[in-house]
């Protein structure tokens, strides 16, 4: 039985973060056999960020305060920040939108909304 799960390999090479079917960030492995271009997002490629980071990034999310989140050089984790109840309302509106990864922007304008806040320039 060892031996089985010693070879075993993940045969997810694909996955996705959505919101009501649109598709918000993708991560591929690059195996895919159906790559091709997503419309409405700067034609960014399929496989925008590896499987890999976006597990590293969420188990780095998890374990860490808001702050280190919120610094992070990574955009997933930073994006993920902008979700998490430990980011007040205060905090939020100070945030400045020029330079966000349009990932993090997306989520950012998201818990806005979601806060009923009035999204600055």
């Amino acid at each position: 039985m060892y031996k089985f799960f010693k070879k075993f390999t993940c045969p997810l090479t694909r996955g996705r973060i959505t919101l009501d079917g649109k598709e918000i960030a993708n991560f591929d492995d690059g195996l895919s056999t159906n790559i091709k271009k997503i419309k409405g997002r700067g034609g960014l490629d399929k496989g925008e960020f590896h499987r890999g980071q976006f597990h590293n990034s969420l188990w780095t999310f998890l374990h860490s305060s808001i702050e280190q989140n919120l610094e992070s050089e990574k955009p997933i984790i930073r994006a993920f920040g902008f979700l998490d109840k430990r980011l007040g309302k205060r905090r939020l509106v100070k945030i400045k939108k020029e330079g966000l990864h349009h990932l993090e922007l997306f989520f950012y304008e998201l818990r806005m909304k979601a806060e009923k806040l009035a999204i600055k320039n």
